[in-house]
């Protein structure tokens, strides 16, 4: 009788190990599932938060220069008044956009963009045409991640997401506004949404072939900004 209980007691003592190791071996395999899932959903997250810093960034300099400029019948009459008072004026313009440039910086260091990169091609490292190669990076990493969405939405047929067609209005629009705005085209790789380092260093070479100070930048984001409808 002894024997008959040692051998039930071992016998449950062995389904309780392997229930242990069972639930332990699941544990394992939904913490990899959950991270191979949040990977792939977020592929770089210091990327993303840089993104969004410098879209906050770019709406509070956007909305001080409408605010400023607000008055004027239009973005050249602006620019002719600005140029008036000079100096003041760029002071002024430096600090609304200084904040964008800072934030388009760190968004440049997560494609492995150096700073002497940035002074070898612009001259400083905090040169206010950063904020344009913010907006040509930003733009189009949410372009991309728009169209890896839909693309998704067409394969689960939900047809319905796509029925508005805001993505190819939306990125013609930002293209279209930059030419306007900047008055060089937005580099074809950008239509992609797949942004590398070497297209982050073309785009600060592209704009980098315009010489803008403070106050060309200022105008040329206010420009933007009423192209896109803004103000």
């Amino acid at each position: 009788m002894m024997e008959m209980k040692m051998e039930v007691y071992g016998t449950g003592l062995t389904k309780m190990n392997l229930m242990k190791i069972l639930l332990v071996a699941l544990s394992f395999f939904s913490l990899a599932c959950e991270d191979e899932s949040d990977t792939r959903e977020y592929p770089d997250i210091n990327r993303e938060l840089a993104i969004r810093d410098f879209e906050e960034t770019l709406k509070e300099a956007g909305e001080s220069l409408g605010a400023l400029m607000g008055s004027q019948s239009s973005a050249l009459n602006a620019g002719k008044n600005l140029k008036k008072e000079g100096k003041e004026w760029g002071q002024q313009m430096q600090g609304i956009l200084q904040p964008a440039v800072v934030a388009s910086r760190k968004l440049l260091e997560t494609y492995g963009i150096s700073e002497s990169f940035i002074t070898r091609e612009l001259g400083v490292s905090d040169d206010p045409r950063l904020v344009l190669v913010g907006i040509w990076i930003a733009k189009s990493e949410r372009q991309g991640l728009q169209a890896q969405h839909a693309y998704q939405a067409q394969h689960a047929d939900f047809s319905f997401f796509l029925q508005d067609n805001t993505l190819i209005g939306g990125s013609q629009d930002w293209m279209d506004c930059m030419l306007v705005a900047v008055g060089v085209d937005a580099i074809i790789e950008f239509a992609k949404g797949n942004v590398t380092e070497a297209i982050a260093k073309k785009a600060i070479r592209k704009i980098a072939s315009r010489t803008l100070g403070w106050v060309g930048v200022a105008l040329a984001l206010y420009e933007y900004g009423n192209c896109m409808g803004w103000y």
